[in-house]
C-alpha cells in the first residue's frame, strides 16, 4: 500500500489569495474514521516523525516549506506538501507501517493538520532523514 494524494478545494477562496477551509467538511477517504486530529507546528530545519506505526494518518499542510519523506516498496520518496498555485490543497494519506517523516525546509515555522484512525501506539523509530543544522 502506498501514500495516496487527494486534492481538495478550500470552502471559500478569493481572487486576492484569501482562502478558508472548514475542517469538519473535508472529505476524508472512504473507510477512514478519525479518532484523533491535531494541528502540528514544525520549526525550520526540524523533522517530525522518522518513525512507523500501526495507525493510518492523513496530513494536510497549510503553509509552505513542508516535505513528506517516506519509504515504500520502490524506495525512499519525498514530495512537497504545501498549498499549490491557485490555492489547491492536498491530503496525504499514509497507510499503517509506512516509514515516514515530515521536514520543514522553509525559513519560518510550518503548520499541518493531522488526522489519525487511532491514538499513537507501538511506534518504531526509523532513520529516513537527518535534521539539517
Amino acid at each position: 500500500m502506498n501514500v495516496e494524494k487527494i486534492g481538495i478545494t478550500p470552502t471559500k477562496k478569493t481572487k486576492q489569495g484569501l482562502w478558508n477551509l472548514f475542517i469538519e467538511q473535508v472529505s476524508l477517504p472512504e473507510g477512514f474514521t478519525p479518532v484523533t486530529h491535531s494541528l502540528v507546528s514544525i520549526p525550520p530545519s526540524e523533522v517530525g516523525g522518522n518513525h512507523k506505526h500501526p495507525r493510518r494518518e492523513i496530513f494536510l499542510a497549510v503553509t509552505d516549506g513542508l516535505v513528506l519523506v517516506w519509504k515504500d516498496e520502490t524506495g525512499k520518496r519525498e514530495e512537497k506538501m504545501g498549498p499549490t498555485e491557485g490555492h489547491g490543497l492536498t491530503l496525504f494519506s499514509l497507510p499503517p507501517y509506512i516509514p515516514h517523516a515530515v521536514v520543514n525546509r522553509g525559513k519560518i515555522p510550518a503548520i499541518m493538520y493531522e488526522w489519525a484512525d487511532a491514538k499513537q501506539h507501538d511506534v518504531e523509530r526509523v532513520h529516513l532523514i537527518e535534521v539539517e543544522r
